[in-house]
């Protein structure tokens, strides 16, 4: 009797390798090196590399020519224009200007004063004083509440279409500015009688912005008004 021969099974079997280098096998997934990170684009880089680079177009302002639209804090050159980038008033205007408020102050100091005077029983060296203290404290009120009051214009300004302005920023005078300026212009003139000829003809050597030293004082321009 013949006995079964077992069947064949093939070649036994090998157990499973990791081995990364082992032809065929591809190696482990954990192996592989990442994938590199996709560009990102940094939102604050400047697109022309240097930072101080004149742009497309020649000219510094972002736009061909160098108009000033492509900077916000561009400054045209030149004097006649304030740092503002509003004309300044010519010198023919401001005078016109100041010659209508003296008369303006004049129709209202002169009976405040007559009245003043008739109080000190027509002293003539108390009329003198009295009108000079009462003059000069009501064109430093008058001045003061114009400035701060109606958008930087005197009466005077007002018939001009001129107007005192921030020289930072061009605004109005309000508070402070516009009281310190009608007090620079006005109060020393109580200890000089020249001090306003002195401040008014500072303007005409002042370059570029033209400014009074109560102008400076106030850190003011004049300007055009628009």
């Amino acid at each position: 009797m013949t006995t079964p021969e077992p069947p064949d099974r093939g070649e036994p079997e090998q157990p499973p390798s990791f081995d990364k280098d082992r032809p065929g096998s591809g190696g482990s997934p954990y192996d592989a090196p990442p994938p590199p990170p996709p560009p990102q684009s940094d939102p604050y880089a400047n697109p022309y590399g240097n930072p101080y680079a004149t742009p497309p177009g020649g000219q510094p302002g972002g736009q061909p020519g160098g108009q000033p639209g492509g900077q916000p804090y561009y400054t045209p050159p030149g004097p006649g224009v304030a740092q503002t980038g509003m004309p300044l008033a010519a010198l023919s205007k401001r005078l016109l200007a100041r010659i209508i408020d003296w008369l303006v102050l004049a129709i209202i100091a002169v009976p405040l004063a007559i009245i003043a005077a008739a109080a000190n029983d027509h002293d003539r060296s108390g009329l003198s004083l009295t009108a000079s203290l009462v003059s000069l404290f009501a064109a430093f009120l008058y001045e003061g509440l114009m400035l701060t009051r109606a958008g930087g214009q005197t009466l005077g300004k007002k018939a001009l279409r001129i107007r005192v302005a921030a020289f930072a920023d061009g605004s109005p005078p309000y508070g402070s500015m516009g009281w310190t300026r009608a007090a620079v212009w006005d109060l020393p003139a109580l200890l000089c009688c020249l001090w306003q000829v002195v401040d008014g003809a500072w303007c005409t050597w002042d370059h570029p912005y033209r400014q009074c030293l109560h102008d400076k004082a106030a850190k003011t321009v004049v300007v055009d008004a628009v």
